[in-house]
Formats: structure tokens, C-alpha cells, sequence
């Protein structure tokens, strides 16, 4: 038979690493809350400009995208991005500016009315380049969602205002929508 001070050492000792436990928990979040699932969306197109969904990475209350647009003209494309909108299947939406087209830091000195909106991007025929797209909200878990929606409602194409259909994000089939994640 143990001793008692054994006994209550041991008992002391799970009880710190308890409490270490739940600290490190707090701090971090549980591992259910950090989980990203991959999104998958169909490409979108005009007869000037297609967008095609590389990446979707949904977490719990943010959306990071990485686009790619494309010219499939004949003819050199100007396009200028300066939102980006998600739509949530009850019809809330989100807004945030779009990266990639332009620096972090002139995107921040825009924000503050220094300097001027992103600049235009040329897009040679055939050529492509990656946009950017970061939205965050705090209020609702995204992943909760089978589908949401993505549009660029300031693209312009050569200075004309684009008309593309919106991006439908699916959740994965695997994913426990509706479940205390």
C-alpha cells in the first residue's frame, strides 16, 4: 500500500497538468474550432475575362480565396478589383477589399485616403494572373454553410463594369454542417 503522501503527490500532479491542459486550450482554442475545409466552386466567365477558384479555405469565421484570371481574348485586358462580397445563404453579406492586384501597404494607405485606388492590371491574351481574396466576419461560423457565394461587384473590364456570374462555393461532402463544430 502506497503512502499517503505519495497518494496526494500524484493527485496534485494530475491536477497541474489538468489545469495546464485547459490553460493551453484557452489560449489556443480546441482543435474543432481551427478547422479549415477546402471549398470547391465552378469557374465563372465573360466573353473578356474567366475566373477560376484555386483555393478555398473556409474556417470558422473567415474565408481566404486565391482566384485566377484569365484572358481568353485575342486582345490585351485592363482589370481594376477593389471589393470582394460573400454571400450567405439567408442573404447576409460580408464586404472586403481584395488583395493581390496591388501592395499591402498601398491598399493601407488607400484606406486612409492616401494615394489612390488600386491601379489597373494588363492581362496579355492567354495570360493570367492570381487574385487574392480574405474576408472576415465575426459573427458566424462559415462552415456551417453547404454553399456560398462570392462576387466582385467593382471589377471592371477596360474600364467597364464586368457582369460575371457569382462564384457558388460548395462545402465538402464530408463536412458536418449543422454539427457543434
Amino acid at each position: 500500500m502506497a503512502p499517503i503522501f505519495y497518494i496526494l503527490k500524484s493527485k496534485r500532479i494530475a491536477a497541474v497538468a489538468l489545469g495546464t491542459v485547459l490553460a493551453a486550450t484557452a489560449l489556443t482554442g480546441c482543435a474543432a474550432m481551427r478547422r479549415t475545409w477546402q471549398f470547391q466552386a465552378e469557374a465563372t466567365s465573360s466573353p473578356a475575362l474567366q475566373v477560376k477558384v484555386e483555393s478555398a479555405a473556409v474556417s470558422q469565421r473567415r474565408l481566404a480565396m486565391q482566384l485566377r484570371l484569365h484572358n481568353p481574348g485575342a486582345q490585351p485586358i485592363t482589370i481594376q478589383a477593389e471589393n470582394a462580397t460573400l454571400t450567405l445563404p439567408d442573404g447576409q453579406e460580408f464586404t472586403s477589399s481584395v488583395g493581390g492586384l496591388q501592395s499591402e501597404f498601398a491598399k493601407g494607405l488607400a484606406n486612409i485616403g492616401i494615394g489612390k485606388a488600386a491601379p489597373p492590371v494588363t492581362i496579355a491574351p492567354g495570360e493570367s494572373v492570381p487574385l487574392e481574396i480574405s474576408i472576415s466576419q465575426g459573427r458566424r461560423d462559415l462552415r456551417r454553410f453547404a454553399t456560398l457565394q462570392v462576387r466582385l461587384p467593382d471589377l471592371r473590364i477596360d474600364g467597364q463594369p464586368a457582369t460575371l456570374a457569382p462564384l457558388v462555393l460548395r462545402a465538402p461532402a464530408d463536412a458536418p454542417l449543422g454539427e457543434d463544430i
